[in-house]
């Protein structure tokens, strides 16, 4: 993805901060969408799991956000797709410990061995 090749403008703050979140974070109350286990939407209440009939990898997300709207009968200009997070919130992932790396493994096993 383009937005993996912008550099961070983080001196260690953001990086910082986000070790002490994982430090203090359990897992066990997410209190915004982008911390649920995606796993749990993938089967009915009755624990039974939803057909998939495609997987996607992120990491060709743009393309594969491509073909979804082809799909759908949508088009999505060239250049009209935006994603990743501002610079000025982007943190240097080679500050984060292994210890944090760690952590968030234990905290997501479930969607990763999904």
């Amino acid at each position: 993805l383009d937005c993996n090749k912008v550099p961070s403008i983080d001196d260690g703050t953001l990086s910082s901060r986000f070790s002490k979140f994982v430090r203090d974070y359990t897992g066990l109350d997410p209190f915004d969408v982008h911390l649920f286990l995606q796993s749990s939407y993938l089967v009915f209440p009755t624990g039974e799991p939803f057909p998939i009939t495609v997987m996607y990898n992120a990491t060709d997300a743009e393309r594969d956000w491509q073909e979804v709207a082809k799909m759908k009968g949508v088009d999505i200009p060239d250049g009209e797709m935006t994603h990743g997070r501002k610079i000025t919130r982007r943190f240097d992932v080679s500050k984060v410990s292994e210890g944090t790396k760690r952590k968030i493994c234990r905290i997501m096993a479930l969607d990763y061995c999904c």
